[in-house]
């Protein structure tokens, strides 16, 4: 897929024309707005998303439990399986963005790029054989996605990118596929999937449905890598982490979603906020803000990764400010302990909804990153 039909989505949602490249590069690295098959994303929704990455590019979100040994791995004909915790009972309606509901204690060798995904209807964790910006999912991936209950289901591979604003799956009827194994003793069925040499589906909760992709990562079968994935399941409750501590926005803006990835000194972080859940609506306007930390290395290159020279100082460090005749107004801070921070809204709702002409300043220079983005064991706990 190239980066125009990622794109496509958010041709109406008019950002500030010297921000192309930051829509480009969001989208590329799976950090804005998750692809829908038959839908343009737009809105009239005040929304706010914050994002911190190094090296690269991405979001953040809570650690999930360190690796673990769970026993060999199943064979892919096994008849019943338990995940690696209690069961739970009822699932929510809709999951709180700002915490995760569970962990995998087990990946492939070979999974070296971290992701995780959380929003209102979808949760996700997702390991890869390198980052899928540079092209390095070809080396195969998995991912583990649990939905919230009545919210449907899709395929965690289906396009690689994260969760996103008015993220409700696309399938809401149950899954059909080959009978599989009971999973905590509910049936389990395995999809066909044109993303997945393996995907298998079953209710984690009453009406709650979660989903394992396995594609060329974790050994030759893949079916026995995503049994592996099931039995490595612990659903509990945690905080969601960032590699930057933040201010939040005001309350008139809900989080809707967070995305975060990791692998070496590459990292990076996305909050997003919105006033309403959907983004879809009649005037067809992004009311959208946007909290960024890249890695300074950036700046000069060329192509998705341009990043403007700056064009002022602000509390010592270069910066680059802009504003449009959309309303929409940018802060970017250089040099900040190796980290460029971008707040930029994207129409003049958004930045009422802030707080008006100059808070995009006020927000990027309350961003810190953590004194050591690359363990997640050091993330901050996200503003309440």
């Amino acid at each position: 897929m190239n980066d125009q039909e990622l794109l496509a989505p958010l041709r109406e949602l008019e950002p500030p024309p010297t921000n192309a490249d930051l829509v480009t590069d969001a989208v590329r690295r799976g950090r804005l707005v998750r692809r829908r098959r038959s839908r343009t994303l737009a809105g009239t929704a005040g929304v706010v998303a914050l994002a911190l990455a190094g090296a690269g590019v991405a979001v953040a979100v809570s650690p999930d439990a360190p690796p673990r040994k769970v026993g060999a791995a199943p064979s892919a004909a096994a008849t019943a399986l338990r995940t690696a915790g209690r069961p739970p009972t009822t699932a929510p309606q809709r999951f709180d963005p700002a915490t995760m509901w569970f962990s995998l204690g087990w990946r492939p060798d070979r999974g070296t790029y971290w992701q995780l995904d959380t929003s209102e209807y979808r949760q996700r964790i997702r390991w890869l054989a390198g980052d899928p910006g540079a092209g390095a999912a070809a080396g195969g991936s998995v991912a583990v996605e649990l939905f919230a209950g009545g919210a449907g289901w899709e395929d965690p591979l289906n396009d690689g990118i994260g969760a996103g604003l008015d993220d409700r799956p696309a399938n809401r009827e149950p899954p059909h596929g080959t009978t599989g194994p009971t999973i905590d003793g509910t049936p389990s069925y395995w999809l066909d999937s044109g993303f997945a040499g393996a995907e298998l589906a079953w209710q984690w909760a009453p009406g709650a449905y979660a989903v394992v992709a396995v594609d060329r990562l974790g050994g030759a079968d893949d079916r026995a890598t995503a049994l592996r994935l099931v039995r490595a399941i612990t659903v509990r409750r945690e905080a969601v982490r960032l590699p930057f501590r933040m201010a939040a926005p005001p309350k008139t803006l809900p989080l809707r979603a967070v995305h975060a990835y990791l692998s070496g000194a590459d990292y990076g972080a996305t909050v997003t906020y919105s006033e309403r859940a959907s983004m879809l609506g009649p005037t067809r306007a992004a009311r959208m803000v946007a909290f960024q930390l890249l890695a300074d290395d950036r700046r000069g290159s060329n192509g998705n990764h341009k990043i403007p020279d700056p064009n002022t100082t602000i509390d010592g460090h270069p910066a680059w400010y802009s504003t449009s005749s959309f309303g929409n107004e940018s802060t970017w801070l250089y040099d900040v302990s190796g980290n460029l921070i971008k707040v930029d809204t994207w129409d003049a709702h958004g930045t009422e909804q802030l707080g008006g002409a100059g808070s995009t300043t006020r927000y990027a220079k309350r961003i810190h990153p953590v004194s050591d983005p690359t363990d997640r064991a050091g993330w901050a706990a996200m503003p309440h």
